[in-house]
């Protein structure tokens, strides 16, 4: 018998958007779901949405909470819900209409606790239409692959599986994984803070090239904002994960943390000293901190790259920005060459 999968959908403000959202996971060919709404406190017309949907489908359970974010909305999912697996959909999203079958067969064959699949962007303005034969479409060729806990780990700062290793959306979780582990509560970026800890406790994780979540760019979205002072959450979660891979004596792990965080504080120092010109206050704590950092790095290993970025952006930001893009216009200059060649 197929087990229960516990569908977690965090709801605020997305009226114009639930209606797809909820109709991809009803549609899914994986029929033995639980479909948990959680609507936060929502202003708009989703609470009646959910409860219409909710006298459609007896697999659909409805929560209504006081606004707490979505951290606070996917946490009172995982609380109640009585799957085998958790999987989790933003509201303003949609999935193929096989997602779970092949995430769970993915599961299943490869004894996974993690079942990972791509994901496609889609602007809000852009028409995208989906249907099943879309998976067996011979333009895109899939690659299925498995890897350990210490691998997912790493893939964290793998340029071509980064974001779908950190990302909480495109996932099936075996449920044991969350016991006694919750996302951060009043925080963006809230993958980033729970994401290690569940690749942590794995053994094996499977990932599938196939893009089967469909993300939807929205401008009024908190992360499609222009940058804010909210998006330094990012930074604190950074600096959790480097305290944990040294406590742990993930030495490899912890390098790459350290080299990760570094240049993300110079790439935040100069989108908010650009977006938020008012908080010169705030970006100069960037620029110390860098500095503060930089200087007890002790004997962490960076790439080539990364040490002279940092010891540029050390000495003076300004020279950094002007180095980096006499860099990447020379890159941008031979990768013309080489194709005309």
């Amino acid at each position: 018998m197929e087990e229960l999968i516990s569908v977690i959908v965090p709801i605020y403000n997305v009226q114009n958007y639930l209606p797809k959202c909820l109709d991809s996971i009803i549609e899914q060919t994986y029929q033995n779901l639980e479909i948990i709404l959680v609507n936060d406190g929502s202003p708009d017309r989703c609470p009646e949405l959910c409860e219409e949907y909710a006298s459609r489908d007896k697999r659909i359970k409805v929560v209504h909470q006081a606004n707490k974010g979505l951290s606070a909305a996917r946490n009172t999912g995982v609380e109640i819900a009585n799957g085998d697996f958790i999987c989790f959909v933003d509201s303003d999203d949609y999935i193929h209409p096989q997602m779970y079958e092949i995430l769970y067969k993915n599961a299943k064959k490869n004894d996974a606790d993690i079942s990972i699949c791509n994901f496609l962007r889609v602007l809000e303005n852009q028409n995208h239409n989906y249907n099943t034969d879309s998976y067996h479409s011979n333009k895109i060729k899939e690659s299925i692959f498995t890897c350990d806990s210490r691998e997912a780990l790493s893939n964290l700062y793998n340029s071509d599986l980064q974001w779908i290793t950190l990302v909480a959306w495109n996932k099936l979780f075996k449920k044991e994984l969350f016991n006694g582990i919750r996302f951060k509560v009043g925080k963006i970026h809230e993958d980033d803070f729970i994401m290690y800890h569940l690749l942590d406790e794995v053994n094996t994780v499977v990932y599938t090239t196939i893009p089967l979540y469909y993300y939807l760019q929205r401008n009024t979205s908190i992360t499609g904002e222009k940058f804010n002072l909210k998006r330094l959450d990012k930074l604190e979660a950074l600096e959790e994960r480097i305290i944990y891979f040294k406590g742990k004596g993930y030495s490899e792990l912890y390098d790459k943390a350290y080299e990760h965080y570094l240049s993300l504080l110079i790439t935040f120092y100069y989108l908010l000293k650009r977006f938020c010109p008012e908080e010169r206050d705030s970006y100069e704590d960037l620029r110390n901190k860098f500095m503060e950092v930089y200087r007890h790095r002790g004997n962490v290993t960076f790439s080539k790259n990364q040490k002279v970025k940092c010891a540029l952006f050390n000495i003076n930001p300004h020279l950094s920005k002007m180095v980096a893009a006499i860099w990447n216009r020379g890159s941008m200059l031979h990768g013309y060459i080489s194709n005309k060649n």
